[in-house]
């Protein structure tokens, strides 16, 4: 439902904000949230960001197989996904824009954030595609190298 999408994405953007360590980043880009695709809402770390970290640089981007590839180089870019594995691969829309924007940002902490539903025992991937360093859910933060760090429950 939608509280319940509202509810697992405020718990989602906590986990990022705990997980950052927000000294190290200077620039952001983060993604603007479709609700029709049932995205993690990006609005309460957005409103994180802007209280409490103000001297962090904010890009809002759209991530459509049209949109241009940002030049900028970002110290964090946050990334929505359909689906995600243990070694935080992930699974888009289809269009590979993420792939090619992260293949532009090798420096970049990526994270991703997901809903622990969206969670796979295994997403085909292909060399080109770029594993992200972070996922975060409401339950648990997935990192590359690591098992999942539990909060609650994992999926």
């Amino acid at each position: 439902s939608r509280k319940e999408r509202l509810h697992a994405s405020r718990a989602i953007c906590h986990q990022v904000e705990q997980a950052i360590d927000w000294q190290a980043i200077r620039s952001i880009h983060i993604y603007t949230a479709s609700t029709t695709l049932g995205e993690v809402d990006t609005t309460f770390l957005l409103d994180y960001l802007r209280a409490e970290q103000p001297d962090i640089a904010i890009t809002q981007g759209e991530s459509h197989a049209q949109a241009k590839i940002p030049v900028q180089q970002f110290d964090l870019i946050i990334v929505p996904l359909v689906a995600f594995d243990d070694s935080c691969h992930r699974l888009g829309m289809g269009g590979g824009w993420y792939d090619r924007f992260l293949a532009t940002q090798p420096q970049a902490q990526t994270v991703g954030l997901a809903y622990s539903l969206q969670y796979t025992a295994d997403i085909p991937h292909e060399p080109h595609d770029i594993p992200l360093k972070l996922i975060a859910t409401e339950t648990a933060l997935y990192t590359a190298k690591n098992p999942p760090s539990t909060t609650s429950s994992a999926p």
